[in-house]
Order: C-alpha cells, then sequence, then structure tokens
C-alpha cells in the first residue's frame, strides 16, 4: 500500500555543508534491539540524484563547507567527485543529516525517515543509502510485504520474521556499504511514504522480537503462498538450513494464488530467454526433468531449433519473470505453438507461506505459533530481553 507524501516541503531549506571527518558504519549490537541502526540500499548506479527535505539539515563530508539556500539540492556524480547544487566538489561521499525529528528527506515518489548516504562509486555513478532505526525500516517493509487489514496475529508474526531476517542480513553485511536492499531481493522498502498504522502496531508489539537458532538470528525467508508444502531450502539454494524443512502446510486454500494457470507462446518464451542474454533461435519446447520431493520444478529442458539447454527451476522461473510464473510448483503441456502452465502458490515456497499464516491467524493461533510452525526448532526471544519503548 503506497501512499502519497504527508508532509509538505517547505519553499526553502538551509543546507549545510560542512566539515565531517566520516562516520563508521553500523556494527550489530543486539542489546541495542528496534532502535539498532540498518543501510538500506535505494538506488544504486544513478548518475544523479535530487533530494528535499521537509526540514532544515545539514550534508556532512570530509571536504570544505558549503552554504547553499534551497528547498531541494541535486548531486550529480562526476570523475573524481560530485557536483553539488552545480558546484563542483572532489569528495566520495556525503551523508545528509536533521537535527529535526520531524525531517523526511524526499527522493522521487517517496519520504525517508533517518538519515540519507551518498556515495559515489564509479565515473557517473552514485549510491543512494538509507541510515535509519530498524523500527521505522520495519515500518516501511511491512505495508508492502503484507496487506495491513489481515489478522493483528499475522502481521505480529510477520514483523517478527521481517526484524530477524533484517538482523540477519545486516549480520553478514561486513565489508558492505550496506545491509539490505530496498527491493525484492531482500524486502520491499518505501520508507515514510509506505507506512500504515496497522503494521506499525505490529512492529511496536513485537518490539525487539527475533527467531533464534543455536542463538543466532535465522534466515527468516518468507513467501506469498506455500502451495500445499513449504520448500527445504536445500532445494532452491543449495544451502540446508534445520529451521527451514519442507512443512505440509494444511493452511492458505483461500489463497488467489493456490492453483494458478498460464500460457505463453514459444515465440514469447524465445523473447524472454534472449532478452536474459539467451541467444536461443526459437524455442520448440520445455521438459520439466526432475522435481524435488515437494513437486518443485528443479531442472527443466529448453528445446530450441539449435538443441537443448538444462536450467535450473529457479532460473527458469527468474527468466519468464517471478511475477508471471508465480512459481517452480508447475506443470507443462504443449499446446501447438504455446506452452500451458499449471501451477500452485505464489514465491519461492522457503519459510513463511503468508497465505497460510493468515488462515492460521483466523482460525485463532498466536503469532509465536504461527512462526514455530514453519520456522522449526527455533526460539523466539528478545535481542534486548525486553521490550523497547516506541
Amino acid at each position: 500500500m503506497i501512499r502519497s507524501c504527508r508532509e509538505s516541503f517547505p519553499s526553502k531549506l538551509l543546507l549545510l555543508l560542512v566539515i565531517f571527518w566520516g562516520w563508521g558504519s553500523c556494527s550489530l549490537t543486539l542489546a541495542q534491539g528496534d532502535r539498532e541502526e540498518i543501510r538500506v540500499l535505494l538506488q544504486e548506479g544513478v548518475e544523479q540524484v535530487t533530494i528535499v527535505g521537509t526540514r532544515s539539515y545539514q550534508i556532512l563530508s570530509p571536504s570544505s563547507p558549503l552554504l547553499h539556500l534551497s528547498r531541494q539540492v541535486t548531486i550529480r556524480a562526476e570523475k573524481k567527485g560530485m557536483i553539488i547544487a552545480k558546484v563542483f566538489y572532489p569528495v566520495q561521499r556525503l551523508l545528509f543529516r536533521s537535527s529535526q525529528p520531524e525531517n523526511r528527506f524526499g527522493i522521487g515518489s517517496y519520504q525517508y525517515r533517518g538519515e540519507l548516504e551518498v556515495r559515489q562509486t564509479g565515473p557517473g555513478r552514485l549510491q543512494v543509502i538509507n541510515v535509519v532505526p530498524l523500527r521505522y525500516y520495519l515500518y516501511g517493509v511491512l505495508p508492502q510485504e503484507i496487506d495491513p487489514d489481515w489478522k493483528m496475529e499475522v502481521l505480529k508474526a510477520q514483523a517478527v520474521a521481517a526484524r530477524t531476517y533484517a538482523l540477519y542480513r545486516k549480520m553478514g553485511s561486513a565489508g558492505r556499504e550496506y545491509d539490505v536492499r530496498a527491493d525484492v531481493w531482500d524486502q520491499l522498502y518505501r520508507g515514510y511514504t509506505g507506512e500504515d498504522p496497522r503494521t506499525n502496531r505490529a512492529v511496536d508489539e513485537t518490539a525487539g522480537e527475533i527467531l533464534v537458532y543455536k542463538g543466532k538470528p535465522i534466515a527468516a525467508y518468507y513467501h506469498a503462498d506455500a502451495g500445499g508444502y513449504t520448500e527445504d531450502s536445500r532445494y532452491v539454494w543449495s544451502i540446508s538450513y534445520p529451521y527451514l524443512q519442507s512443512v505440509r502446510s494444511f493452511y492458505g486454500a483461500d489463497s488467489p494464488y493456490a492453483t494458478w494457470e498460464l500460457t505463453l507462446s514459444t515465440t514469447e518464451i524465445g523473447r524472454r530467454f534472449r532478452a536474459a542474454g539467451y541467444p536461443l533461435d526459437e524455442v520448440t519446447g520445455v521438459t520439466v526433468v526432475q522435481r524435488s520431493p515437494t513437486g518443485r520444478v528443479l531442472l527443466v529442458k529448453v528445446h530450441h531449433k539449435r538443441g537443448v539447454l538444462w536450467l535450473k527451476g529457479t532460473t527458469f522461473r527468474k527468466i519468464i519473470g517471478i511475477n508471471t510464473l508465480l512459481s517452480t510448483l508447475f506443470w507443462t503441456q504443449k499446446k501447438g505453438g504455446k506452452i500451458h502452465f499449471q501451477g500452485r502458490g505464489w514465491g519461492h515456497g522457503v519459510g513463511l507461506s503468508q497465505w497460510g499464516a493468515k488462515e492460521m491467524a483466523e482460525l485463532g493461533f498466536t503469532y509465536p505459533e504461527i512462526l514455530q510452525f514453519y520456522y522449526r526448532g527455533v526460539t523466539l526471544t528478545q535481542v534486548n530481553g525486553r521490550k523497547d519503548t516506541p
């Protein structure tokens, strides 16, 4: 659920570029709970970015100070620095920070809490990162990943899973400029603009709660619909997690993705393969070669006029499109010049099934029960031993 900006931008903001000799990356201190900061990659490889604040703010850099009066500022990458408001500076990093808690930084259609970091990663290339407390990050994630109108217990389960996943990713981010991406390859994040009161409540009422296995945050993957069975992680990513085993999901029969059908012409399939870098002249068929114990496709053969291309089921799905071919739990049938797919579920199938969790909440299960159903052998705990006060 994406909202328009709730605050209008003032006509002018004072931007002050002052001397600041660097800032450290965020090390993981679990005792901080939802106050822990997380670095979210918003944009990468862009030539320029325009940033607007709702209050006055500073631009910090290990460079000479610049005083600039404007409602917004545009940063453009150059070979050996950045152009800031049409003036060149030999800097590679900038930090946007405000002393006013009400400030939001606007980029395009979205506003973000916290701070922004802009990095030059190469000639004509910028990276934009939102440095934000974990609590506010989760505020901006949950409405994008789950329907805020669902039962509160499933929203709480999602909040715990999203928090756990974020901390798990942060623990593995040493040496990177960011901890998580703002897109579907991690968790979809829309900042302050994407927040919803009900999912904010779910975050606050589970503040500091995460899932651990042997004392460490788990890889709390989740997906839309399991299609009857969740998948063992080893069949998707070739990594076996003890807590991400296949579970028969009795719940989620009312999901619109419980069963689905898709028909694509062989011409269209060939076009998608060529767009992905596979030079196939003409696709003539698709054959499933191997399945996992849950029925998901592990290996396929793509027949074309010059031979056969062998692919993992997950790779095949990515090429066709993850929002087109909804899962790897599918069967194929060729009909003339078309391939007909019949399938179940949506997503990779690992971990929590959101539609399954929805039905469990409607049946009266609590969020700890939902989480322990999908993540086997884990412990629900407080990262700081107490609830954080929102």
